[in-house]
């Protein structure tokens, strides 16, 4: 079919249309609107339960593959100890208490000092604001 064929025929159906009685085009394309309409609310309810059925899927692969990563990773190995010899390990344990304990006080040194620095600014303001 060529070009002008189909131009042909397009012309003849829209002079067809003006001898459509009055408003049935109108009802005819509000017709087909609704279906139209009811069609995406048959394939919306099609997708929701596609997505329910795929979700549920999903829901139990993970569950399986949670529970046989957890089974093969797991191969009854307790932990060891990084230490074979006791006092060595209580050094070890005495050296980062130490540690902690020297980071903790150099903290608590600060934060004295930034509220001795607070109490003098606030003693500052209380002076300009109350004169």
């Amino acid at each position: 079919m060529s070009e002008q064929e189909i131009d042909e025929i397009i012309d003849r159906a829209l002079r067809d249309e003006a001898r459509l009685p009055g408003g049935l085009g109108e009802r005819i394309a509000s017709h087909i609107d609704e279906l139209a309409a009811a069609d995406c609310k048959v394939a919306s309810a099609r997708r929701k339960w596609w997505h329910g059925r795929f979700a549920m899927a999903a829901s139990l692969l993970l569950a399986v593959a949670m529970g046989l990563g957890l089974y093969f990773s797991y191969g009854g190995n307790e932990p060891k100890d990084t230490f074979d010899d006791p006092v060595e390990a209580e050094l070890a344990a005495g050296r980062a208490l130490a540690l902690v304990s020297q980071n903790l006080n150099k903290g608590f040194g600060e934060m004295r000092q930034a509220g001795q620095e607070i109490t003098k600014v606030n003693e500052v303001l209380n002076k300009r604001l109350n004169y």
